[in-house]
């Protein structure tokens, strides 16, 4: 299976129940579009968490992930659940109109940074008991926050 095919059918895995931020109230699920109906459904994005490497590296993730952007407006969150490359991945999805996030963590484990993920987008109020934070956001108390959007987050564990 190619990557992107991967990545397209994890979008579709994660955009299953999504759970509203803990900052927003939850929207009004939309009706089933039908014949002559002008409800359109909640426009879908995707944000892929990557650890980050060196350019080679980085570069394959982005090449892998490339053909997604032509099914899913698409944004790239390199960093071990890095709140900075996650708000910046957040804001460039809602700048598109997306209301809803499929979220495809790219690590080695399942739960590779799970808790600090969830906590930073909203999926969970539990504050984790440590944060993993590298570079700048080491040395950040606000840093360690939920992180600010509107849309509805779904990921995968």
């Amino acid at each position: 299976m190619r990557y992107s095919s991967l990545l397209v059918a994890l979008a579709v895995v994660a955009c299953g129940p999504m759970t509203a931020p803990q900052s927003v109230h939850a929207p009004v699920p939309p009706a089933a579009p039908s014949f002559g109906s002008s409800i359109e459904a909640p426009r879908t994005g995707l944000l892929v968490m990557a650890h980050g490497g060196t350019p080679e590296w980085n570069e394959t993730v982005m090449a892998a992930v490339q053909p997604s952007t032509d099914v899913l407006p698409t944004a790239v969150a390199f960093g071990m659940a890095n709140p900075y490359a996650l708000q910046t991945a957040l804001d460039e999805l809602e700048k598109q109109g997306v209301e809803r996030v499929a979220v495809v963590r790219m690590f080695l484990s399942g739960e590779s940074f799970l808790d600090q993920t969830e906590y930073f987008l909203g999926l969970s109020g539990q504050r984790p008991d440590q944060f993993v934070l590298m570079g700048p956001a080491a040395a950040d108390p606000d840093a360690r926050f939920p992180l600010q959007h509107s849309m509805q987050v779904g990921t995968h564990t």
